[in-house]
């Protein structure tokens, strides 16, 4: 189909210079076939001088020579050739990867937005070239065609669960198809069609006409193919059986990919690209979204920058992967990434690569619930920051301490540090981290009880979230609201909201918010005294918590387990796990979760008639609350201790006044 050619072009100056280029030379088979091939030559040229975007290939020029039978369409020469044998050159890591495809996602985006939209047709590794400068170009538009309104969505037809094939393969009919195969490339493209068999959507199969979505089921074959390197259906060697595959919904397992695996937002997304029913794929759009927030770098080959800008690189480089591990809850794998990176910026006096990189593994110790630890990170930050100035970076650390001071009730100095957090970033005009902002606020008047002003605050970060498309700092914001509701006693809405962030940090591989999220669930179903189904919640938060190292969020998952067993009056096993959770918050120093089981406690020991103990677990309690400013349940734990004092008191009155009775002596007879 092409092949590369140096031509010599003349410049406007009338110098001559050596362009090298890339042709693709449209073959013609025999002489009726002129008029065909220069008709599509003439098509495929007027969709490239109307696309203008860096993820879309560029049209250099056509040659036409119809006595020579030379129809040419010229290219500029792209460095690395396709994706395929880009993937291939070296060991690619994941950033560098998600960093390609999103690239076609932007040019499919570009391609799909058009007035009228241009379906491609033909999407697939073989037809995305790799830049000098590492970018992802879509090239081939010999396929594409400008689709009406009636075909940029498609609404199902009858039962797209499970389709039939146009003949049974099991009745051994065979399955025809006129087509061109390429054995170097291990394609098969049907004629007539335009598209190659592997790629193509189960629509496109059964003869039904083409839609954007179609182009959508390729691309999720694209990801497969750079984050596996393998073709589609690369195990299956019959074609018929390719077809029988797709229609069937017999698609590969793409959270058994190791790769895959660390990123299962993208997992999640592929699944969905490969719907049966094209209505329910998502838009290139949506996709672009999703794929903005995962962790990605422009690949660069070795040979191409000098050691330095190499070792930077590599630090940035290393901050991607630490966010992708930190994203899983895999904190060990994080920290041990982002201590790399920060020792390169350090050695390299690269201040603003240091101060990223210190909010990073503050975030990361602060996940953990080492808060102590976490502080320092985010001081040392600040600290850089005042020579660099950069508002942005100060805005990042401000939000790691903000979040500190809030798990220690400290919501003064929480709303003070989000507020300045939420000023900059306004100012910046960054919505995203604008959004967290307002989280951090309405987190604040949440656990103060002030829900009008929390929902307010978390209605206006959710419709930024949806609007940008980061579905786990929404699922984030859908729990939030989901606890405003739970303290209002309005459970079924409660269990909505949380049922959806559930599925959402199932998707994104989120555990730690996941447990999180699963432990808010337990909490409805125990309040409606529902206590199995809150065990097998709060057991399987614990397990999340252990596994990821979270210390709270354990102390936490045992707290409630606690409180099931305490509801069915299994005292023993209540203050056995307790007391292991208050272990927990006195060594992270978790006030608040200490009081709260303080005061569980205590009234254990009251119900089973320890009265001097719950006393002192009582004022304990009282003097905790009193130190993280909540007045009124510090009062109440004291007239607790009072309440048992009293009865205590009255009890030894009335055995003293009993005993009295006991000794005063017989009257005497008269």
């Amino acid at each position: 189909m092409g092949r590369t050619l140096v031509v010599r072009l003349l410049s406007r100056r009338s110098e001559m210079i050596w362009l090298t280029v890339a042709v693709k030379k449209l073959k013609i088979e025999k002489d009726t076939d002129l008029e065909r091939v220069l008709g599509l030559a003439l098509r495929e040229s007027e969709f490239l001088v109307k696309l203008s975007h860096r993820n879309i290939v560029k049209l250099e020029g056509f040659v036409e020579d119809l006595s020579a039978q030379k129809v040419w369409l010229i290219f500029p020469w792209e460095e690395y050739g396709n994706l395929r044998d880009f993937l291939a050159s070296r060991e690619w890591e994941i950033p560098e990867r998600i960093s390609l495809f999103r690239d076609v996602t932007l040019g499919l985006e570009y391609l799909h937005s058009r007035e009228p939209p241009v379906y491609h047709g033909d999407l697939k590794s073989l037809n995305i070239l790799v830049s000098s400068e590492c970018r992802a170009l879509i090239t081939d538009f010999g396929s594409a065609r400008h689709l009406g309104s009636d075909h940029v969505g498609k609404q199902a037809k009858g039962n797209y669960q499970r389709p039939q094939p146009t003949t049974d393969p099991n009745a051994g009919e065979p399955i025809t198809l006129e087509a061109i195969f390429s054995a170097t490339a291990s394609t098969l493209t049907l004629t007539g069609s335009g598209y190659t068999l592997r790629w193509a959507a189960p629509e496109l199969l059964q003869d039904d006409k083409p839609c954007l979505r179609s182009d959508i089921w390729a691309f999720g074959w694209i990801a497969y193919e750079v984050m596996t390197n393998t073709i589609p259906f690369h195990d299956v060697k019959k074609n018929d059986m390719v077809i029988n595959c797709v229609i069937q919904g017999h698609l590969p397992s793409v959270t058994e990919d190791a790769r895959m695996s660390l990123i299962r937002a993208l997992c999640s997304l592929m699944v969905r690209c490969w719907s049966i029913n094209p209505d329910k794929r998502p838009t290139a759009e949506e996709c672009r979204k999703v794929i903005s927030w995962m962790p990605m770098i422009i690949p660069a080959p070795s040979q191409a920058i000098d050691e330095d800008v190499s070792k930077l690189r590599y630090a940035n480089l290393l901050n991607q992967l630490g966010e992708m591990y930190r994203d899983q809850a895999d904190y060990p794998s994080a920290l041990r990434s982002f201590t790399e990176a920060l020792n390169i910026y350090t050695n390299h006096n690269d201040n603003e690569g240091q101060v990223d990189t210190l909010h990073y593994i503050g975030d990361v110790h602060r996940f953990r619930s080492e808060d102590t630890e976490a502080m320092k990170f985010y001081l040392e930050a600040l600290e850089i920051n005042v020579d660099l100035g950069d508002d942005s970076l100060r805005a990042s650390a401000l939000f790691g301490l903000a979040s500190i001071h809030r798990s220690r009730c400290e919501y003064g100095e929480a709303i003070k540090l989000y507020s300045e957090c939420l000023q900059i970033r306004t100012n910046a005009g960054n919505k995203r981290e604008r959004a967290a902002a307002l989280w951090g606020l309405a987190e604040v008047h949440r656990l103060q009880a002030e829900y009008s002003k929390a929902i307010n605050l978390y209605s206006e970060a959710l419709q930024i979230y949806t609007d940008v498309g980061d579905l786990r700092e929404r699922a984030l914001t859908l729990w939030g609201l989901g606890e405003v509701h739970r303290f209002q006693f309005e459970y079924s809405e409660a269990i909505n909201l949380y049922s959806e962030a559930v599925q959402a940090y199932t998707d994104a591989g989120d555990h730690s918010e996941r447990a999180r999220t699963l432990w808010s669930l337990a909490e409805v179903h125990r309040s409606q005294r529902k206590y199995s189904e809150a065990s097998k919640l709060y057991s399987e938060a614990l397990q999340i918590r252990t596994e990821i190292g979270d210390r709270r969020g354990r102390g936490t998952a045992l707290w409630g387990l606690a409180e099931v067993h305490q509801a069915v009056q299994e005292y023993d096993e209540a203050t056995k796990l307790y007391s292991e959770a208050m272990q927990i918050f006195t060594d992270v120093g978790d006030k608040y979760w200490r009081a709260e089981t303080l005061m569980r406690l205590a009234g254990i020991n009251q119900e089973q008639g320890r009265s001097g103990d719950a006393i002192s677990l009582y004022t304990e309690a009282s003097e905790v609350f009193k130190q993280i400013g909540d007045e009124e349940r510090a009062s109440g734990a004291l007239e607790n201790a009072a309440d048992i004092r009293k009865t205590l008191q009255e009890a030894t009155t009335d055995s003293a006044e009993t005993v009295k009775v006991d000794e005063d002596p017989l009257p005497t007879s008269v």
